[in-house]
This record gives structure tokens, C-alpha cells and sequence, in this order.
């Protein structure tokens, strides 16, 4: 199978605004954007720590801040991810809410004040550091449901079969229209022609429930060096590896309302996407302190290449009043690489002697210089595809900048952290709003040898999703607006 084939096949797996092709465009930024992650003490200042360090979030952001430890530390910071998703399609409202755990960082750092004591230079520090940070939480479930008066599903899989006859479908659309045919979803328009169809419902009101689930994280294993010389400037260099496992499930239901339709009552199709990749990425960053009270930063993480391999199911079942038909669960899998696109950062904080500072984070990332490469595949066909992708991304996405600000208030040995950030819309068109916003609040104990840390972040963004799509009708997207909570708790100690 082709990887237009196969793309074909996930159409109603992925989020789709307009095309075919806009679904595998839209699987590269989800498998490349990252949020920001890390540390309790991090996402308590809205992420905004180009400018800080002493911090293992850090090794993910600008790894000159390994250069501000004076001591070596162990820490750990537990997470709980609260999701909802309210839903709005065809004049329904549903609501999915959903609790997960997990770790959002680990590590240790390892800090050599007496090794750069001992060169009678005017370095004060060496230090090395590794551990994990989760870069991007994928958990969520959505819900929508709704009363459809226009088209049905098999409408979908009748256009895709248009034009090819029913003996071939199954090597066209081997997961799609194939199947619908294997169990009577689409039939033939009339006898005289075996290369055109008609979907079951052909009109009639049916009853649309689509339940999807997305499961695991974008993490990165971290590693770092960070030197302070003259405690002035610090710089830093980070080799990670990004490690992204995606999980995708679609449940998707049809029934027949008010015995509207001849025979049919319910169509059932599962569909999964399972994805799995792995990169090495290479991150350097500055950071100088201009005097006691600002210091200002900079880190720039360079292009990197995934190897991405995706695996698929399909599932139908269709129940009639005479006869249930289940077609025989379909597999599938290929592999291809993806280019992730460069990340500038820049920073600034300003210190209020001991009472604690103000910190702020502007970050830009081009998106339309993401690309995929088929050539692995061996097919003139898959690469000439690619090509297509790529240029339907230059179309779609456009460079996109970050802003997070962030404020600390020291009280003796406690903490007060509050932060706010916003992600501007990736996309070109001005009718899809990819933007998101989030802000944070928290607070933390600091011990000469210990300290705890709590954070809590809100974030809020909008999708729009497709049960299918149709050439020939406009089918209304359902509007599911995302509203996500993090509670991080961080534990450290230093020896």
C-alpha cells in the first residue's frame, strides 16, 4: 500500500479541516509542538525560565541555566492532568472530563564548584545534568452527538468508491470503501453500472455519536553541561532525545432514527492509530548577568529528524434487522521520517533584590518548515506525495511566537508564583484558530537542603472536527472547546 493509500484509510482517524491531505499535515504538528513542561517551580511562572536556571527544566529550554547550581540536586516532579472537552455539533451539547497521572520531570545534576575552584581560573562552576522532561500531554477524550437530517457516513464511503468498481475496491481502499462494501454500508446506484453507489441511509435521518480517546506524551530524555564563569556569564549546551508516543481511538456509531431507513439500525466502526518516534536534538543558550538585579538569555534549539512509525486498525460492524455483518478487523503499518523545524528563545528577568523578580519568555518557531521524507519507501509515488505534503504545509502553517511571563515573591524561605502565557495561531487560514492561552499559579518551601514545590496551570484552546468529509454536501464540523488543568508537585534535595 502507498502512503496516499494509506492516508486515505485514516481520513476519519485525524482531525481534518478541508483535504485529504491537510490530515497527515496536521499529524506533523501534533507529533512536533511541544508546550512548556518541567519543574513544579517552572510551570508555576508560566513557563517563562529562559533567563532562570538552577532548574532541570532547564535541559528542555536553555541549558546555560545548569550553570547557576552551586550544589548538586536529585528531584521529581509528579503531575495530575485534569481534561474537558465541551462539545457542539448539530445544535447537541456533550462534555468529556477525564483525570490522569503522571511524572512530569525527573533528574539529577551533578554541580563541580571545587573542580573549577581548583583551575585558578575564573570559572566557578561545571556542571552536568540528565533526567526527562514531558514536553506535551496528549490525553484527552471528546465526545459529540447529534441528530443528522442530510447525509450519512455511507454518503462518504459512496463518493470514495465512485469510479471504481466494486471488485477493485478493496485494492483502492482497502480500509475505507472496501470495507463498507464487504458489509453493505454502500450497494450499487443501479445494475447498469458497477462503478457507482449509494450509501445506505441515502438521505434518511440517522443518529451520529463519535467518541475519541488520545493517550501518552511527547517526552524528552535530557542531557546537558552548564558552566559559570566569573558569575557572569553562563553558557550551556544540551544533547536530548525527544521520544513521542501517540495513541489515537475512534469509536464512531450511526443509528437509525424513527425506523427512517429500510432494514439498517446501527453501524459500528472502530478505528486506532498507534504512532511511535525518536529524534536526537541539539540545544545551545547564554545566559549573562548584567548586574545583580537583570539578567537576560538566549538558547536556540536546532532542526531535528523523526522516524516515525504508525500503525493502524480498522473495525466495522453493521447490524440490520435481518443480519449483522462484521467485516474482518483490517491492519496495517508504515514508517517515514519527519523534520521538525528550528526554535529560537529569548529571555529576560529583573530582580527585586531578595524579594523575589519578574521574568518574561518570547520564543518563535516556523512551522511551514516542516517536512516529510517518503524516500525511505523506495516509491516514486511516496516521494512525489511527500513533495505534495510539503507544499500544502508551506500553504497551511506560518511561523508562530510565544509569549510567557512569570513573577516569584520571596517571604523568608516561602515562595508565591504566578504566570501567564499566550501561543499564537500556526495556521494560515484565518478561519482556524490554533491558538491557546494558559495561565499558572503556585507556590514552594526552600531549605538549605531541601524544597517543595506546587503549581497549577489552566490552559484553554479550540478545535474543530469532522465526523467525514463530502465533495458534493458541507458537512458541520463539531466545535469542542478544551479546557485543561495541571496540578505538579515538586520534590528536590541537594547533597
Amino acid at each position: 500500500m502507498t502512503i496516499k493509500n494509506f492516508c486515505l484509510s485514516l481520513f476519519l482517524i485525524s482531525i481534518s479541516f478541508t483535504s485529504l491531505a491537510q490530515t497527515l499535515v496536521d499529524d506533523a504538528l501534533r507529533y512536533t509542538h511541544t508546550t512548556f513542561g518541567g519543574s513544579a517551580r517552572a510551570t508555576g511562572l508560566g513557563g517563562a525560565f529562559t533567563a532562570l536556571g538552577a532548574d532541570l527544566t532547564s535541559l528542555s529550554t536553555n541549558p546555560a541555566g545548569l550553570g547557576f547550581y552551586r550544589k548538586s540536586e536529585f528531584a521529581i516532579a509528579p503531575n495530575l492532568y485534569f481534561t474537558r472537552a465541551n462539545a457542539d455539533y448539530l445544535g447537541t451539547a456533550s462534555n468529556q472530563n477525564d483525570l490522569y497521572f503522571n511524572v512530569n520531570s525527573a533528574g539529577v545534576v551533578f554541580s563541580n564548584t571545587a573542580i573549577a575552584r581548583g583551575t585558578g581560573s575564573r570559572f566557578r562552576a561545571f556542571n552536568f545534568g540528565f533526567g526527562f522532561n514531558r514536553m506535551q500531554h496528549y490525553n484527552g477524550k471528546v465526545l459529540f452527538r447529534g441528530e443528522n437530517e442530510e447525509h450519512s457516513i455511507s454518503d462518504y464511503y459512496a463518493e470514495q468508491a465512485n469510479g471504481t468498481t466494486y471488485y477493485d475496491l478493496d485494492d483502492v481502499d482497502f480500509f475505507g470503501s472496501g470495507m463498507a462494501w464487504a458489509s453493505y454500508m454502500i450497494d450499487l446506484r443501479n445494475n447498469d453500472r458497477e462503478d457507482q453507489y449509494i450509501g445506505v441511509a441515502n438521505g434518511s435521518t440517522v443518529e451520529q455519536i463519535q467518541f475519541m480517546e488520545d493517550r501518552r506524551a511527547l517526552d524528552e530524555y535530557v542531557f546537558g553541561f552548564g558552566a559559570n564563569y566569573d558569575d557572569r556569564l553562563y553558557f550551556g549546551m544540551g544533547l536530548n532525545i525527544p521520544v513521542m508516543r501517540y495513541q489515537h481511538e475512534v469509536n464512531y456509531e450511526e443509528r437509525n432514527v424513527d425506523n427512517s431507513i429500510s432494514d439498517f439500525e446501527e453501524l459500528t466502526l472502530v478505528e486506532t492509530l498507534d504512532a511511535t518516534g525518536g529524534s536526537i536534538k541539539l540545544n545551545v543558550g547564554l545566559t549573562y548577568r548584567i548586574s545583580e538585579y537583570l539578567r537576560i538569555g538566549g538558547a536556540f534549539h536546532f532542526p531535528q529528524n523523526y522516524r516515525i512509525l504508525e500503525s493502524y486498525s480498522t473495525d466495522m460492524g453493521v447490524q440490520f434487522a435481518t443480519s449483522n455483518e462484521q467485516v474482518e478487523t483490517r491492519f496495517g503499518n508504515f514508517e517515514y521520517n519527519l523534520k521538525a523545524p528550528a526554535k529560537a528563545l529569548l529571555g529576560a528577568s529583573v530582580f527585586l533584590k531578595k524579594r523575589g523578580f519578574i521574568t518574561v519568555d518570547y520564543e518563535l518557531v516556523n512551522y511551514s518548515n516542516l517536512s516529510f521524507d517518503f524516500s525511505n519507501n523506495g516509491s516514486a509515488g511516496d516521494i512525489a506525495y511527500a513533495s505534495e505534503l510539503n507544499a500544502a504545509i508551506k500553504d497551511s502553517y506560518k511561523a508562530v511566537s510565544s509569549l510567557r511571563l512569570g513573577g516569584e515573591l520571596a517571604i523568608k524561605k516561602f515562595r508565591l508564583r504566578g504566570g501567564l502565557g499566550f501561543f499564537s495561531n500556526p495556521y494560515t487560514n484565518e478561519n482556524l484558530d490554533g491558538s491557546r492561552k494558559h495561565f499558572s499559579l503556585g507556590w514552594g518551601v526552600r531549605e538549605k537542603g531541601a524544597f517543595f514545590d506546587m503549581a497549577y496551570v489552566r490552559s484553554f484552546h479550540q478545535t474543530s472536527l469532522l465526523p467525514y468529509d463530502l465533495e458534493t454536501q458541507v458537512v458541520e464540523s463539531a466545535l469542542i472547546n478544551h479546557n485543561n488543568g495541571q496540578l505538579t508537585f515538586g520534590f528536590g534535595v541537594r547533597f
